[in-house]
């Protein structure tokens, strides 16, 4: 049987701002992660949940950065949950990450 291993990478640099521009945090704040988070972690996490079930041996790997945890911790802990569930269904292992890349 072939095997085929696919790596995700969840990361969400800092921003750096003008100097007057530090009020916005984190790569734009709550309101571009939210963007993001929409766009694009939710989407992928879906996808890996519904090929989850569908290929119960499928298994993934999701390489999970410190600021991307951080934020996630902030702005979406849901996000959290469902790695955690699918981490304990054994489809996806995590991949420690430095925290600054």
């Amino acid at each position: 049987m072939r095997a085929l291993h696919l790596n995700f990478w969840l990361h969400h640099p800092y921003k750096l701002h003008e100097k007057s521009q530090w009020t916005k945090g984190y790569f734009g704040g709550e309101a571009e992660f939210a963007r993001v988070n929409r766009e694009e972690y939710q989407p992928l996490l879906a996808l890996i949940e519904r090929n989850s079930q569908r290929y119960p041996k499928l298994r993934l790997s999701l390489v999970v950065s410190g600021m991307w945890l951080e934020q996630a911790e902030r702005w979406d802990v849901e996000l959290i949950r469902r790695i955690r569930k699918l981490v304990e269904a054994k489809n996806v292992e995590l991949v420690a990450s430095p925290y600054y890349q």
